[in-house]
C-alpha cells in the first residue's frame, strides 16, 4: 500500500513540475505585438493557468519575453482551477504511458519465453 501510494505521489510530484514548465515554452514577440495585446497574456498549457501583464515591455527594438510562475516584476494572476486540471492531464498522461509501456514488456516477455519454450522442445 506504501508502495502504490509513494509510486503514485512520485508520479503527481513529476506532473506538477511539467506544469510548471509550460508557461515558459510561451514566448511573445514584444516588437510585433501591441501595446493592448500585451496587457494580458495567457500562459499554461493545456489551459493557460497564469495572466501575466507584459505592456511595461515597450521598447523600440523586437526581443522575445516569456512566461514565468513567479514573476516579480510583471503584475501575474493565476487560475488554480486550471493549474489543478492541468497537473491531472499530465498525471494522466504519465499514468498512460506506464501502463503501454508496462504491456508492451508483458508481451515481450511472453513472447520470449515462449520461443525459450519452443526451442527446448526441439
Amino acid at each position: 500500500m506504501l508502495k502504490r501510494l509513494s509510486f503514485h505521489l512520485v508520479f503527481i510530484t513529476i506532473a506538477i513540475f511539467l506544469t510548471l514548465l509550460t508557461p515558459w515554452f510561451r514566448e511573445v514577440d514584444v516588437f510585433k505585438s501591441k501595446k493592448a495585446d500585451l496587457v494580458s497574456v495567457p500562459c499554461g498549457w493545456p489551459f493557460a493557468f497564469i495572466n501575466q501583464n507584459l505592456s511595461g515591455y515597450d521598447p523600440p527594438y523586437s526581443y522575445k519575453v516569456r512566461c514565468s510562475f513567479i514573476s516579480l516584476e510583471n503584475p501575474t494572476k493565476y487560475y488554480w482551477q486550471y493549474f489543478i486540471v492541468d497537473v491531472a492531464f499530465f498525471y494522466v498522461i504519465l499514468i498512460s504511458l506506464l501502463y503501454i509501456v508496462s504491456k508492451f514488456k508483458k508481451k515481450k516477455d511472453s513472447f520470449s519465453e515462449r520461443a525459450k519454450d519452443a526451442n527446448t522442445r526441439n
